[in-house]
C-alpha cells in the first residue's frame, strides 16, 4: 500500500508538471477568447525585456503556517538567450528539496514565468493544507484573474533602497468559495502581484497571505 500511495503521487506530480509545462510554453497561459486586463499584465508582456545574456535573476522565497514556520529557500531565473523582440530563452530552478517544482528550459519566451510558477506552487501548498486537489485550487486562481473582481492599482515599490513606479494586482481567488466553506482560513486568501518594468524581470513579488482567528498562511516570493 505505501508503494502505491507513492507511485500515486508521483503520477499526479507527473501530470501537473505536464499541465504546467503546457500553460507555460503557451502564449497566452490560459485559453481565454479575449485576455481581462489583469490577465494581459501577467500573461501578455515582455517582462524580461530590460535583462540580457547571461543575467540571474533570485527571488526570496518564505513561507509561514502551522506547518511552515520559518521557511527560507529561492527561485533563481537564468537568461540565457535573448531575441529582438523582447522574448527571452530561460532556465529556472524553482525552489528546493520538496518544494521544488521540475521545469523546463524556455525558448523564445515572453514573460517571466516565475509568476505561473508560484501561482502553481501555492495551489499544491493549499492542496496539501485542506486535502483538496491542487487542480481545483489551479483553476479557481485561473477564474479569478479572468473575473471582473480584479483589483489593479499604480503602486510605489521599493527595490534596493529606491522607490520605484509599479502595478498591484490583488484578487481573492476562494473568498465565495462553497467548497472551502468549512476553512475560512484559505477563503480569506489574498493574492497579490508586483509588476514594475524599472525592475530586472519585471516582477518584483508575488504574495498569498491569509489570517484568520490565530491561524496564518503566508507565501511570498519577492526579487532580491
Amino acid at each position: 500500500m505505501p508503494r502505491m500511495r507513492s507511485a500515486f503521487r508521483l503520477i499526479s506530480f507527473f501530470c501537473f508538471s505536464i499541465l504546467l509545462t503546457a500553460a507555460l510554453l503557451s502564449e497566452r497561459a490560459f485559453a481565454f477568447d479575449k485576455l481581462t486586463e489583469a490577465q494581459a499584465w501577467i500573461y501578455d508582456r515582455n517582462h524580461l525585456a530590460n535583462t540580457s545574456q547571461g543575467q540571474i535573476l533570485t527571488y526570496h522565497y518564505a513561507g509561514h503556517d502551522h506547518n511552515a514556520q520559518g521557511i527560507d529557500d529561492k527561485a533563481i531565473v537564468s537568461i540565457t538567450g535573448t531575441h529582438d523582440d523582447g522574448r527571452r530563452d530561460i532556465d529556472i530552478t524553482f525552489l528546493s528539496d520538496e518544494r521544488h517544482l521540475a521545469l523546463p528550459s524556455f525558448s523564445g519566451y515572453r514573460g517571466n514565468p516565475v509568476i505561473i510558477a508560484m501561482l502553481e506552487h501555492i495551489a499544491q501548498s493549499i492542496s496539501s493544507q485542506t486535502g483538496g486537489g491542487a487542480l481545483y485550487f489551479r483553476n479557481r486562481i485561473r477564474d479569478a484573474l479572468a473575473s471582473e473582481n480584479v483589483e489593479l492599482e499604480e503602486h510605489k515599490i521599493q527595490y534596493n533602497d529606491n522607490e520605484v513606479d509599479g502595478t498591484r494586482i490583488t484578487f481573492y481567488p476562494f473568498v465565495s468559495d462553497e467548497y472551502l466553506a468549512a476553512n475560512e482560513l484559505i477563503r480569506q486568501a489574498r493574492f497579490r502581484i508586483f509588476l514594475s518594468d524599472d525592475v530586472p524581470g519585471g516582477v518584483y513579488s508575488v504574495q498569498v497571505k491569509a489570517n484568520h482567528d490565530t491561524q496564518v498562511f503566508e507565501r511570498t516570493l519577492s526579487l532580491i
